[in-house]
C-alpha cells in the first residue's frame, strides 16, 4: 500500500491486484442537512441485541413491526404462520423515553444490512411514533464517524 501526496492516489497491491484509488477530499464534502422532525419516542439500547431481534424478525417476514410505551420495546413480525415478537423492558434498555404509546411498521429489507454494522456496537439510539420515520443513529470507531439514518415508514391501517 502507497500513498502519493503530489497527486493523492492511494495505491494498493495485493497479489496479482494493483488498485488505484483516490480518496474523498473532505474540502469538497458538502454535510447533508437533516430533516428537523420532532420524533415523540426513544430508546437507546445495544446494538447486537437489536441485531439479533432484527434478524429474527427477517426469518418470518419483511416487515417489522416497532412499538414502545413506557415500559417496554417491542419488535414483532407476523408471517403467513409464524410470529417473531422480541420484548425489551426498560431496565434492559440504557435509555426508554415515550410520552405516548406508539406502533410503527418499517421494511426490513432495509434495516437487515444495516444491523450488520451494528452488530458490535455498544450503543445504537432509535426514535420512532405512530406513521413517524425511524431515526436510527450510531458512532463508530471510538466516535471517529457518526451515522443518522432515516426511513420511512410503511403506513397501513391494520397493522
Amino acid at each position: 500500500m502507497a500513498y502519493t501526496a503530489d497527486t493523492g492516489v492511494l495505491t494498493l497491491n495485493l497479489g496479482k491486484i494493483d488498485r488505484n484509488i483516490r480518496p474523498l477530499d473532505a474540502s469538497t464534502v458538502n454535510s447533508p442537512n437533516l430533516p428537523s422532525i420532532d420524533i415523540p419516542s426513544s430508546i437507546e439500547m445495544d446494538g447486537a441485541a437489536l441485531a439479533q431481534a432484527l434478524r429474527a424478525a427477517k426469518q418470518v417476514g419483511d416487515l417489522v413491526n416497532l412499538s414502545i410505551d413506557a415500559s417496554s420495546f417491542t419488535v414483532h413480525v407476523q408471517g403467513q404462520t409464524d410470529s417473531v415478537t422480541v420484548s425489551f423492558e426498560k431496565d434492559e434498555l440504557q435509555s426508554l423515553t415515550c410520552a405516548n404509546p406508539a406502533r410503527s411498521q418499517y421494511s426490513l429489507t432495509y434495516l437487515v444490512p444495516l444491523s450488520k454494522v451494528f452488530s458490535s456496537l455498544g450503543t445504537v439510539k432509535l426514535g420512532f411514533g405512530e406513521s413517524f420515520p425511524l431515526r436510527l443513529e450510531f458512532s463508530f470507531n471510538d466516535g471517529a464517524g457518526e451515522v443518522v439514518y432515516f426511513l420511512a415508514p410503511r403506513v397501513e391501517t391494520d397493522y
